[in-house]
């Protein structure tokens, strides 16, 4: 938890949690890396329904 407090007279307004940004970013970069190799696999997918509509 993070206090947040008057810039002026130091008092204390509030709480909040404490969001660690770093870590925030690795779970989101996670996420982008899967998306991408899902991406990849769906790309991968069509090329081949493509090719075999080609054939016919």
């Amino acid at each position: 938890m993070m206090a947040i407090c008057c810039s002026g007279c130091s008092a204390i307004l509030g709480v909040t949690e404490y969001m660690n940004s770093g870590a925030l970013l690795k779970q989101l970069e996670g996420k982008v890396q899967a998306v991408e190799s899902q991406l990849g696999i769906i790309e991968m997918v069509i090329q081949q329904v493509k090719s075999i509509l080609t054939r016919r």
